[in-house]
């Protein structure tokens, strides 16, 4: 049996509404810049979602559980930076995360 990997994607809070982009989507596409990472990527594994900086407001921590529904590679969808997209159905999402 061939067990899928578990995945962190990181996030920047001040790149956009990252918070608003969680709360109001089921399915959401994240960019995946590193070849050999693109090629290990697969459909049906976790990914969880870490937010990397925050204000007062918003903690860093895992912000979201996810599953990798699709990958993207079609170059007219993809930005020069980009070897691939990554479609995620967010399973759980709490954008104030605990942490010590």
């Amino acid at each position: 049996m061939h067990d899928k990997h578990i995945w962190i994607f990181q996030s920047d809070e001040a790149s956009f509404d990252f918070n608003t982009y969680l709360m109001t989507q089921d399915y959401v596409t994240w960019p995946v810049r590193q070849k050999y990472l693109a090629e290990l990527l697969e459909v049906g594994a976790s990914v969880f979602i870490w937010r990397r900086t925050g204000n007062e407001q918003y903690k860093a921590g895992v912000v979201a559980i996810a599953t990798i529904t699709k990958m993207i590679y079609e170059a007219e969808v993809l930005h020069e930076d980009m070897f691939a997209m990554a479609e995620l159905q967010l399973i759980d999402v709490d954008t104030t995360p605990c942490v010590p």
